[in-house]
């Protein structure tokens, strides 16, 4: 459990030991997403857009294990998985081989991955700890684990990404922008996967920032994408932290 500053338990702690820290959620990326479009009151030059990236999803064009990682693909795979706690043991169920669906619940339940909406964990298929050949093209399949049943998702599922380089470079960049109201981009459900694909690792066009769900250090963040020039996205962020232990974000 990460511990607020505010709490009377800890001792001996100075100004350097402590930071201001922001949660990727609902409000945090509603907020962020206010101040970086220039709204009247953040004093900004120039928008930025920057979103949780919703209906991210398996289809066609990205499940041949090359474009992206499949759960019980080659080499070492990360997956991404979301609760599902509207199942029980009944109804989380899948056709996995044996091997495959114990590698992936011991993986699945020794995640030490924090994120209460979301977790990544990698698969080591070597040996007996992974997967069974005959599922390497498998996805988006069901685990029960002590904790409840867990959902294999698309492995950018709520990922955070700055889309500003591109949407200010790309003729068709509305694409994105149109189908956005709040920090949350819903990725259009008639739109192939590959055109994401395509555009995602592109660093020149599209930063990766974190995950919904996660912790970010204030000043991480405001580095990472240039944000120091912008007082409206301080403020903004600045009303969203918490001020926590340095050691423990």
């Amino acid at each position: 459990q990460k511990q607020d500053i505010k709490d009377g338990g800890l001792y001996g702690t100075t100004l350097i030991d402590v930071q201001l820290v922001i949660t990727f959620d609902d409000e945090t990326l509603a907020s962020l997403h206010t101040a970086t479009l220039g709204n009247s009151t953040a004093g900004l030059v120039d928008p930025r857009y920057i979103y949780a990236a919703s209906n991210l999803r398996y289809d066609s064009s990205n499940t041949d294990d090359v474009i992206i990682n499949l759960p019980c693909g080659s080499g070492n795979p990360k997956s991404r998985w979301i609760p599902r706690t509207d199942l029980t043991a009944e109804t989380c169920t899948n056709t996995l081989q044996e091997v495959s669906g114990n590698a992936l619940k011991f993986a699945l339940e020794s995640s030490n991955d924090e994120n209460s909406f979301l977790r990544d964990i990698v698969l080591w298929n070597n040996g007996d700890s992974g997967c069974d050949p005959l599922d390497e093209l498998e996805y988006a399949m069901l685990i029960m684990t002590s904790e409840g049943c867990w959902e294999n998702v698309h492995p950018d599922h709520l990922s955070v990404f700055d889309f500003t380089n591109y949407i200010s470079s790309h003729p068709t960049a509305n694409v994105i922008e149109s189908f956005v109201d709040s920090g949350v981009m819903v990725y259009p459900s008639n739109h192939s996967m590959s055109f994401f694909e395509e555009i995602k690792d592109n660093r020149s066009l599209v930063t990766r920032v974190a995950r919904y769900g996660d912790k970010m250090i204030v000043d991480q963040l405001a580095d990472k994408l240039a944000l120091n020039v912008d007082p409206g996205v301080l403020i903004a962020l600045a009303d969203k932290g918490t001020i926590m232990l340095e050691n423990l974000v």
